[in-house]
């Protein structure tokens, strides 16, 4: 069976449908078509529940806008099973989208402000708040957390067997002393001249734009 990827076909052929066999089991839906709400369309189409499920897919998809009701996902996807299986691959993936598009949006969002290096200001925030606890070596303790979890990912899962069981003998002292020699070293990033840990540098990077790569060791 060949599926229908456009909006408009889906909804004509809804309507064809209709006036031939009325479905039932479920309730009636206006969805607002051909613009969406969320894009301050007032047109509606009076469409069967798991025809609307499709119809915002589609829509989503169609558009490239959102156009689906995320606190409806659970059950949707439970309907689609029964009644259109065959579209479930399709609504995973408009909904995949309206997660990256929410996620793009809300980084927008919080990064809009800048100081004058044209730097976030919501990222030097936070990055200033998850290094305030140190521990008793006035190290980061986010620091020291995020090279353990680095690590135990690393060295648990990329290396050899042999490497593996090696890396369990490795006391917290040994940690804490590869820690310390990290946190030690000083880098900057070659774009707009911040200077921290590698780490610090990079994702400071990340979070501009930039290439996290574009950075040089200073000490």
């Amino acid at each position: 069976m060949k599926l229908i990827t456009c909006q408009h076909e889906w909804v004509e052929q809804c309507q064809l449908r209709y006036k031939v066999e009325p479905p039932v089991g479920y309730h009636f839906e206006e969805a607002h078509y051909p613009e969406p709400e969320c894009r301050n369309g007032t047109e509606t189409v009076r469409l069967w529940y798991p025809d609307h499920i499709v119809h915002g897919a589609l829509q989503t998809l169609n558009l490239q806008h959102p156009c689906m009701h995320g606190y409806r996902v659970h059950a949707e996807r439970e309907i689609l099973l029964t009644v259109y299986p065959e579209y479930a691959e399709l609504y995973e993936e408009a909904y995949v989208f309206c997660q990256r598009f929410a996620a793009k949006r809300l980084n927008e969002v919080l990064h809009a402000e800048r100081d004058e290096f044209g730097r976030s200001v919501f990222a030097l925030g936070s990055l200033g708040k998850i290094h305030e606890e140190k521990d008793e070596l006035g190290r980061s303790s986010y620091a020291v957390k995020a090279i353990e979890k680095v690590l135990e990912t690393y060295v648990g899962e990329k290396r050899s067997e042999a490497n593996r069981k090696r890396a369990k003998t490795l006391g917290k002292e040994k940690l804490q002393e590869f820690a310390a020699k990290l946190n030690s070293q000083r880098w900057k990033s070659t774009i707009d001249g911040f200077i921290s840990t590698a780490g610090n540098v990079a994702q400071h990077n990340t979070r501009n734009g930039w290439d996290p790569k574009a950075r040089i060791r200073i000490s």
